[in-house]
């Protein structure tokens, strides 16, 4: 069994460790360790079998059941996977950068690989994130709009925005997830009503802070 959460702003930025304890308390979670990442905008993934402290990366996978893996975010897309099967989970920080490597590929591989997971055993949760009615990046610059084109064609190009998310679908199911166990959130952190979420692009303290998408086995 699995227990997955999204944070709001009413849980306080997760970059501060007493927040994410406070957050794991709340819902009875006191024998978990909260695990982050150094998130750099990369590829990377780092597998947790051991001892762990903070390493630079945009991924991790486990199969601990004493761990709480938090992926912080604000726009970019908090991606959650797991494997009831093989009781593995992961998380991805899943920006820009990140899906244009094609981290999610990377993240589908260390499952097969590190846990014998099989591609549609593997379930997915995209948390709340920039959609493509906000995620705007052709304004200065076509150089991301024309690798959009090139690499994933115009389906995914909206005018100056693209559909991250789309694109990100899209490569979960080539490394062979079943679209059945994607779930995409309808809330976009940019221009969602009840404004529950920080958000870097539209400055509601979305610089220094972020929410946190988490996942562990119980």
């Amino acid at each position: 069994m699995i227990q997955t959460f999204f944070t709001t702003k009413e849980d306080g930025s997760m970059i501060e460790p007493k927040n994410r304890v406070a957050f794991l308390e709340k819902h009875n979670l006191y024998q978990k360790k909260d695990a982050v990442m150094k998130q750099v905008h990369g590829s990377h993934i780092i597998r947790i079998d051991g001892d762990y402290s903070p390493q630079e990366a945009d991924g991790m996978i486990t199969n601990r059941d004493d761990i709480a893996l938090f992926v912080l975010v604000a726009d970019c897309i908090p991606v959650l996977l797991y494997d009831k099967i093989q009781n593995v989970i992961g998380v991805v920080h899943a920006g820009r950068q990140g899906v244009f490597k094609n981290i999610l590929a990377n993240m589908v591989k260390e499952f097969v690989d590190g846990y014998q997971s099989k591609p549609e055993d593997i379930q997915v949760i995209f948390g709340p994130h920039a959609l493509k009615c906000c995620y705007e990046v052709g304004r200065d610059t076509n150089e991301h709009i024309d690798f959009v084109r090139n690499s994933y064609g115009e389906d995914y190009i909206f005018e100056n925005n693209i559909d991250l998310a789309g694109i990100a679908v899209k490569q979960l199911i080539e490394a062979g997830l079943l679209k059945e166990n994607i779930q995409r959130s309808s809330t976009c952190t940019m221009c969602n009503g009840n404004n529950e979420y920080y958000s870097y692009r539209n400055g509601n303290n979305g610089n220094k802070e972020r929410f946190a998408g988490i996942i562990t086995l119980t």
